[in-house]
């Protein structure tokens, strides 16, 4: 099954497993995720499986959703393990583990050490996390981001 977690935005830290066939997203209470960002309408977009395949679908919002740093409106597209969309401030991935982000994290304060841990920033964070998810693997990461020699 996949994940849905919330990276960035008001929602940070939110996470749901995709068990469901379709999930609505949006700033209406009776939206299977509710966003907390004020550039989300009330029925922003949907994301669904179909045949193994995650759509996302704009349900005709007033900014869009952006995916892989193009804006989306009204629009279908595919969505694989790995990425990410925004809805305004709102940033989601898809992933195939929920645990990832806590590993990610974990690593990151490890290797930044005890007097830098007060230096992580959520855009680190979250390039750390894209990074992580799109090569799958679970070691290396850190040495490149930082230029430690493995």
């Amino acid at each position: 099954m996949a994940w849905l977690m919330c990276t960035h935005g008001n929602d940070k830290g939110f996470e749901t497993e995709l068990v469901k066939e379709t999930y609505m997203l949006g700033r209406a209470p009776d939206c299977d995720i509710m966003i907390l960002d004020e550039r989300a309408s009330r029925y922003h977009c949907k994301v669904s499986l179909r045949k193994k395949v995650f759509l996302l679908e704009d349900m005709g919002s007033t900014n869009g959703v952006k995916v892989k740093s193009k804006r989306i409106k009204g629009k279908k597209v595919k969505l694989k393990l790995g990425d990410s969309f925004a809805i305004g401030k709102t940033v989601f991935v898809l992933s195939k583990n929920r645990d990832i982000s806590i590993e990610v994290t974990e690593g990151l304060v490890e290797d930044l050490g005890k007097k830098n841990r007060g230096a992580v920033v959520d855009r680190t964070y979250l390039e750390a996390l894209s990074l992580e998810i799109q090569k799958g693997k679970k070691t290396g990461l850190w040495a490149r981001i930082f230029g430690k020699k493995e």
